[in-house]
């Protein structure tokens, strides 16, 4: 059985046309830039009967195109169907002619330090491109490029965790390990100060933080998700003293330095900001604990060994890692 016609945006507008060309279709063809065949097309499905509208909306007397009853009643929910579709349209295109060139998703910290690098060197490469920068929390960061939404990011998640987050596999390019270190501001109140003066000054093993007034990042990020794991296999996750759990590096380092506890963070959100801190110790891990900064995008469709980005992804994907492989860490 044939599919009967539907009504389309064309039709619609079609049909206005020639009501505002006073039935002239030739004039209405020449307007909407259309040939006569395919004007006498849409014309033809409004005229005669079918099982969608069993009257016709237009009836032909001579070379004049006129409203029947029908038509007449329908005009003004045309009239309006049409205007919003427009409007719609109008709104698509302002949105992409907006887009940007490039989206890319990473952490408070990452922003802050290579990926700010990187985004100054692409400026000075491609001053013309618009960048979006989002700062979403990790798991976000890997739905929005597995979505499409995003085009990179920059995640401290391990592969297995990414493409489960993700459900489909993305492309990982690891970028650099990132050590866990604790930190103690100067200004730390004296029980703080003694109790961090115990601790080695190198190679600090995770039971020995049982007690103390630990500063971590909140429960959802990437690194604390390692530190948990890491936790949990040791049997050590009852004993540890979380007296506070802050999202942000800036923000974590910021309640170290005003006595609030003793921080557990990565060592790159030293980089550059180390002051009114005491000197780091860095926790004894083995190099497969050590959590992992990863950069991903999607991979196109049938290879992935092909990163699905435009030039200009690629080329930020590629300072990035140009970026990351300068990173300096407290010794």
């Amino acid at each position: 059985m044939p599919r009967p016609d539907r009504l389309s945006l064309d039709m619609l507008e079609t049909l206005i046309a020639v009501i505002d060309c006073d039935g002239d279709a030739i004039r209405a063809a020449e307007i909407l830039g259309i040939n006569q065949p395919s004007m006498s097309k849409r014309l033809a499905v409004l005229q005669h009967s079918n099982p969608q509208a069993r009257r016709p909306w237009l009836e032909r007397r001579g070379k004049t195109w006129f409203l029947t009853e029908e038509g007449k009643r329908n005009l003004p929910a045309v009239r309006q169907i049409v205007r919003l579709a427009r409007t719609l349209q109008t709104d698509i295109d302002e949105r992409i002619a907006l887009a940007p060139d490039v989206s890319l998703a990473c952490g408070q910290l990452a922003v802050l330090t290579f990926v700010r690098k990187a985004l100054l060197a692409f400026r000075k490469q491609r001053p013309d491109a618009r960048l979006r920068v989002s700062t979403a929390a990790g798991r976000e960061r890997i739905l929005g490029v597995a979505t499409g939404e995003l085009d990179l990011a920059v995640v401290t998640y391990p592969a297995d965790e990414i493409y489960r987050i993700a459900n489909r596999p993305l492309v990982v390019e690891p970028l650099f390990r990132d050590p866990w270190v604790l930190v103690c501001g100067k200004k730390a109140p004296e029980s703080v100060h003694a109790a961090f003066a115990k601790l080695p000054d190198a190679d600090v093993r995770f039971e020995q933080l049982a007690g103390l007034p630990l500063i971590l990042p909140e429960a959802e990020a990437g690194l604390r998700q390692e530190i948990d794991r890491v936790l949990i296999e040791a049997r050590l996750q009852d004993r540890f003293d979380s007296v506070m759990e802050i999202g942000a590096w800036p923000a974590l380092l910021s309640y170290v330095r005003d006595g609030f506890g003793i921080g557990l963070i990565g060592a790159s959100a030293l980089e550059e900001r180390s002051e009114g801190l005491l000197p780091p110790k860095r926790i004894a891990t083995s190099p497969a604990d050590i959590p992992q900064v990863q950069l991903i995008c999607r991979h196109s469709a049938g290879n992935s060994d092909v990163k699905d980005l435009t030039p200009l992804g690629e080329k930020l994907w590629n300072l990035i890692q140009q970026a990351a492989g300068a990173q300096k860490f407290p010794e």
